[in-house]
C-alpha cells in the first residue's frame, strides 16, 4: 500500500469483486445441479432395475461428480475470498484518499472564513 493508486483503478477493483460475487453464486448453483445428478445416480443404483447403473458407474460418478464439485467449490470460494479481500483493501484506500482530499480542502475553508471575519469587522 505504499504506492498510491488512482481512484478509478480502486473503483475497478471493487467492481470486479462485485462481479466475482455473482460468478461465485452462479458456480454454487452449478455445483448444486451436479450434486443433484450425483444423488440421482446413487438413488438409481439402490433402486435397481434394468436401467440401473453398475457399481463401477456409481464409483466413477462419485469420484468424478463428487470430487470435481468439491474441487470447483473450494477453488471458487478461495477466489471469492481473495477478490473480497482486495475489494475491502481498495475501499479502505479509497476512503483514505477521500479523507485526505477533505483534509486538504478544510484549511482553505478555514482561511476563507477568517478573511470574511476580518472583513466584517
Amino acid at each position: 500500500m505504499s504506492e498510491k493508486r488512482d481512484p478509478q483503478e480502486l473503483k475497478e477493483i471493487i467492481r470486479r469483486a462485485n462481479n466475482g460475487s455473482r460468478v461465485f453464486m452462479l458456480r454454487v448453483v452449478a455445483l448444486a445441479f451436479v450434486l443433484y445428478m450425483l444423488i440421482n445416480v446413487i438413488v438409481a443404483y439402490f433402486q435397481g432395475g434394468a436401467d440401473a447403473p453398475s457399481i463401477v458407474e456409481v464409483v466413477v460418478g462419485i469420484v468424478v461428480l463428487g470430487g470435481g464439485s468439491i474441487a470447483v467449490g473450494l477453488f471458487s470460494y478461495r477466489t471469492y475470498l481473495k477478490e473480497k479481500k482486495a475489494a475491502d483493501e481498495a475501499r479502505a484506500e479509497l476512503r483514505a484518499l477521500e479523507a485526505e482530499e477533505q483534509a486538504e480542502a478544510a484549511p482553505e475553508l478555514e482561511e476563507g472564513e477568517a478573511d470574511e471575519a476580518d472583513d466584517a469587522e
